[in-house]
């Protein structure tokens, strides 16, 4: 991983090269976008010169006022994260209602040339009252380095860790109107106000718009003090257990259950394989804490009499299981949708037969985040048998199609920014492991056997639920192996491909942007990959 750290590194540095001898183009275009949005001159205050009386500071808006020789100025106020608020707010207060108000870090550099963006956006998205966008590190020599891509809106993501950085931007009249007390810093305003926000109302510019510089102390909250502000603040977990993180400054919300445990129907479709079966059988039986589920195995013209004789077996030693038979032609979306129609509980688990279960706590916890009421499809950790990720949630336009987040990733690495070890929200996840509410796979007609009888019928499912404003989340606190397609095989022959093409085009018709921009991966990213490796071009400003 230091190897491939190291080739991050360079490979940013000879990007940012490319990029700048763009500058004196890009420095032209955007000055003329000012004049069209009235961005004159900002006025920075800082941590260390909000000495700085407030009716000098009105002043000089005056001042900058009269020079422009214009009534009606447009002007952005940029207020540091960590300035004293209480010496900031008459000039808050005395500002033009149309102004926008950066929160800036106090190690925060921030670009000149985002000034114009972070204008564009709130005018033309006149919904949008909060703004986040990328960032990177600067150190002592002035390199720039470790460019952090985020992913849009997140709630789930931000719930575990503030992602969003430490400079945020807001419109001035709605600031306001919050009527926050004076001392509040950046955290606890976030904390206080991004959960009673729409998503239409957050909006992520995909640029790095500000630098951290590294060479200033930065303060890091306490273990246990991260943990406060959002227990204080946010009622949208009310009755959640807040715990300690798996990385730094992070954290893990234990939902609670419901009090009449539901009942989980585990669906596992089948044909011979008996080795992979029986340990996917017994590793549930064996290794699962939570206590009221039922499997349905359904058998799919398996052929060997080993496999006839066991099913039959294992039927008879665990009232837990069912054994369906399912005669007709291979077709995993009506197989799986057969399963449900005969399942008798109120969630439904999706469930591969090359699957094995790691922690006891896997379906208690996809259990608990699948009974949030704004909570669809929920996802789990998956490796390899060799212990690498195969699945930490699906990033859509990767390889033309989709591919798994992290894939081939060190078992105990963090991943990209830490979202390896993250509660996060996903476009999708796979359908290897995949645990939902009974009444929301029925709602969207299940998974879709005529057009996606094999491939992407998964997918599919998350889109259409996400599509009825739910969102899918991934879990690292289901930990599970996959062989992945051991059971099924790979499609090699001419007519598995070509059925495999339609299948493609059919999502790339039905869901168009969503498979070439996922808003849970991010546009400065590689698609080429599955690592969140940087991408062509960066798409940032430049200083």
């Amino acid at each position: 991983m230091l190897l491939s750290s190291l080739r991050q590194f360079l490979f940013y540095r000879k990007q940012l090269k490319r990029l700048s001898k763009e500058l004196s183009f890009r420095k032209n275009c955007e000055t003329a976008a000012r004049r069209i949005f009235y961005l004159k001159r900002c006025l920075f205050t800082t941590a260390r010169n909000t000495q700085l009386a407030p009716r000098q500071l009105v002043s000089a808006f005056y001042k900058i006022n009269q020079q422009q020789g214009i009534d009606q100025v447009g002007y952005q106020l940029w207020l540091a994260a960590q300035a004293a608020a209480k010496t900031m707010s008459p000039v808050v207060n005395h500002y033009d209602e149309q102004a926008y108000i950066g929160l800036l870090g106090e190690n925060d550099q921030l670009n000149p040339e985002c000034q114009v963006l972070i204008a564009e956006t709130f005018q033309l998205h006149p919904q949008v009252l909060l703004i986040y966008t990328d960032h990177d590190e600067l150190d002592s020599a002035g390199i720039r380095y470790q460019p952090c891509f985020k992913p849009a809106w997140n709630p789930d993501l931000f719930y575990s860790i503030n992602y969003l950085g430490s400079s945020v931007f807001v419109r001035r009249t709605w600031y306001l109107s919050l009527n926050l007390p004076a001392e509040l810093e950046l955290e606890a305003f976030l904390w206080r106000v991004l959960p009673n926000l729409q998503p239409q109302q957050i909006f992520h510019i995909p640029r790095i718009c500000y630098h951290r510089q590294q060479t200033l102390v930065i303060k890091q909250q306490p273990v246990k003090e991260s943990l406060v502000l959002p227990k204080l603040a946010l009622a949208a977990l009310e009755g959640a257990e807040l715990q300690i993180g798996l990385i730094a400054q992070s954290r893990r919300w234990r939902f609670p259950l419901p009090k009449n445990l539901p009942l989980v129907s585990l669906l596992i479709p089948s044909k011979d394989q008996l080795s992979l079966l029986k340990a996917c059988i017994h590793s549930i039986l064996e290794k699962t804490q939570y206590p009221y589920y039922e499997i349905l195995i359904i058998n799919n013209n398996s052929q060997e009499p080993a496999t006839l004789s066991w099913l039959e077996y294992i039927q008879q030693q665990s009232d837990k299981i069912t054994v369906l038979a399912y005669n007709q032609e291979f077709n995993y979306s009506a197989i799986n949708n057969f399963a449900v129609s005969k399942a008798r509980g109120s969630i439904i688990g999706l469930i591969n037969n090359d699957i094995e279960v790691i922690n006891s706590e896997w379906l208690t916890e996809m259990v608990s985040q699948a009974c949030r009421a704004e909570i669809g499809c929920v996802g789990a950790k998956l490796y390899y048998p060799d212990g690498r990720i195969q699945h930490a949630g699906v990033i859509l336009g990767s390889g033309g199609g989709s591919g798994h987040a992290h894939r081939y990733y060190p078992r105990n690495d963090e991943g990209y920014q830490g979202r390896l070890k993250l509660v996060q929200n996903f476009t999708a996840v796979t359908g290897a492991c995949l645990v939902v509410r009974k009444q929301l796979y029925e709602m969207v007609g299940g998974l879709n056997e005529l057009d996606l009888p094999i491939a992407w019928s998964d997918i599919d499912l998350c889109l259409k639920i996400r599509q009825l404003g739910y969102r899918n989340l991934w879990t690292p606190y289901a930990e599970l192996y996959h062989h992945e397609s051991v059971s099924r095989g790979r499609d090699k022959t001419k007519a598995q491909r070509r059925r495999y093409r339609a299948e493609t085009a059919y999502m790339h018709r039905t869901w168009q942007s969503l498979m070439y921009q996922d808003p849970c991966y991010n546009p400065n990213l590689t698609v080429i990959g599955e690592g969140f490796g940087l991408g062509l071009p960066i798409d940032s400003c430049q200083d």
